[in-house]
């Protein structure tokens, strides 16, 4: 069966609701969470998997997005979970072999040896296969094909592309990458395990990671902007130390990002946003940055044409994402709900009057607010000329950034903001009617562990902010009790509007 026909066959099985059938030797995609995309061999795109099981044949690959997970069952009844941000390839599912090629991200794997076939996990730095009855193992390609092997039961044969070899024993750990073959080492224990993985995804997000090139590792320092504050401890309101590092660095000539790491006790936070503007920028920031809240009197010279932002506990997630940004005088539209009084004047640090006046702010097309994954609110729309028109633009069905259909309707949203201890904090509750929430409480503290206070609402709260530091913590349904806590340098989530 050709890839077509064979695309054709499990296209109109999904549409007819009916289970594929799959043959004998192949592989078989059990569960996805999250979002989850296939690309068959010989296709030049991919297609969002909104039902399982989906038969997967050799040369098929399969890649998650954040936080999603997709568990892969091949013919020899091994078992393959493929964590978020992964790619991965099933090579053979034949009655000779299994092979599969992990491009990059976290994959757990568990197998039973079968005389008849062998079953092997490749990487872009080594080639791991079972050696005893039964293996359960977790690896991870990280940057530069660096591969990390963790060997929980069994025995794993593992050789780098050099031809060294070694034999992996349980409860053991091996690294390996382009230079060769680290030595194996007892596992660190979980929660060891789990500081070094975050530590991991922060690298991966800095670009800093030893095995990418040294001149843009030395880049990516170099420009670190030095007005915002780097590698400080402050006491957060939790009476808590907290390690705070922000990095600004440049992706592309028309893109900024911001980083910021924290550790506070035995947990850490992370926040990143990422912005594309409309032209390249220049080598002093200070202007398109005054212009991100927007503009009185004219049009902006810089805007964001699009932007993502992520703040994680090493579990849970809260993402943002934009798309079709564009300048719009939200004084001089229609719609008179969304006229604007105050704007942040970057060079006094606080809030000034410009009611009466054209003030032109970014309005996006394409909005999704995605919450450990999964899609919780958003809007798509053309040419949007104002808040109003975005609410009308809801998204229910589709996904507003990629277009794939939602398994079921979006729940409908309301939004409370409330300025409780006399101003000194703000907390922004977002309640769907299907039940669940994400609340989002912002306070101002003074670097000691004492609470400030910014004093008023809206505007007047926020000015107060830039003489303070500013504590975010984030809680939602999904959860399970834990929260998302960020300690930030507010002035800069003034200028971009990052602030709810």
């Amino acid at each position: 069966m050709t890839n077509l026909l064979r695309a054709a066959f499990i296209f109109s099985s999904l549409l007819a609701g009916a289970a594929p059938v799959c043959a004998k030797d192949s592989g078989m995609l059990r569960e996805v969470s999250g979002v989850v995309q296939v690309q068959n061999r010989g296709a030049e795109g991919w297609v969002l998997v909104r039902r399982v099981p989906l038969p997967l044949s050799a040369g098929d690959r399969v890649r998650t997005g954040y936080g999603a997970r997709a568990v892969l069952d091949c013919s020899d009844g091994s078992r393959l979970e493929l964590g978020g941000s992964a790619a991965m390839t099933l090579v053979e599912d034949s009655r000779y072999r299994v092979a599969v090629e992990l491009e990059g991200g976290p994959l757990k794997a568990e197998a039973k040896a079968d005389p008849l076939r062998s079953f092997q996990l490749r990487t872009p730095a080594a080639l791991a296969t079972l050696r005893g009855a039964k293996v359960e193992v977790s690896l991870e390609v990280r940057l530069g094909g660096r591969t990390v092997i963790d060997l929980h039961k069994g025995l794993l044969g593992v050789e780098d592309r050099h031809g060294a070899a070694v034999l992996l024993h349980p409860n053991e750990r091996l690294e390996v990458d382009a230079a060769g073959m680290g030595r194996a080492d007892p596992l660190p224990a979980p929660r060891e395990r789990r500081r070094l993985r975050f530590h991991e995804l922060m690298q991966r997000e800095l670009a800093l990671d030893q095995a990418q090139d040294i001149e843009q590792s030395a880049a990516a320092r170099e420009i670190k902007l030095a007005e915002y504050q780097q590698g400080k401890a402050f006491i957060d309101l939790n009476g808590v130390r907290v390690r705070v590092e922000e990095f600004m660095l440049r992706p592309a000539a028309d893109q900024f990002k911001l980083v910021v790491l924290n550790g506070h006790g035995s947990s850490l936070g992370y926040f990143y946003s990422q912005g594309t503007f409309n032209r390249n920028l220049p080598a002093d920031l200070s202007v398109p940055f005054s212009q991100l809240a927007g503009r009185s009197g004219t049009a902006p010279d810089y805007w964001l044409t699009a932007f993502q932002t992520g703040r994680s506990n090493g579990v849970d997630s809260v993402v943002e994402m934009g798309q079709g940004g564009h300048p719009v005088d939200l004084n001089g539209n229609a719609e008179p709900g969304d006229d604007v009084a105050w704007l942040f004047d970057r060079d006094s640090g606080a809030y000034v009057s410009v009611a009466g006046q054209p003030v032109f702010q970014t309005l996006f097309d394409r909005y999704g607010l995605y919450v450990n994954g999964g899609l919780k609110h958003g809007w798509s729309g053309v040419n949007l000329q104002s808040r109003e028109a975005q609410q009308a633009a809801l998204s229910t069905t589709n996904d507003p950034i990629t277009g794939a259909l939602l398994p079921g309707l979006l729940p409908v949203r309301g939004v409370n903001t409330t300025y409780p201890s006399g101003g000194a904090e703000q907390l922004v509750t977002e309640s769907y009617n299907d039940g669940t929430f994400i609340q989002w409480r912002n306070r101002a503290f003074d670097f000691g562990g004492a609470a400030a206070v910014p004093g008023g609402a809206g505007p007047a709260f926020k000015a107060g902010l830039a003489r303070w530091g500013f504590q975010q913590t984030i809680t939602a349904s999904e959860f399970g009790g834990r929260s998302i806590d960020l300690v930030i340098a507010p002035k800069v989530l003034l200028q971009s509007e990052l602030l709810p």
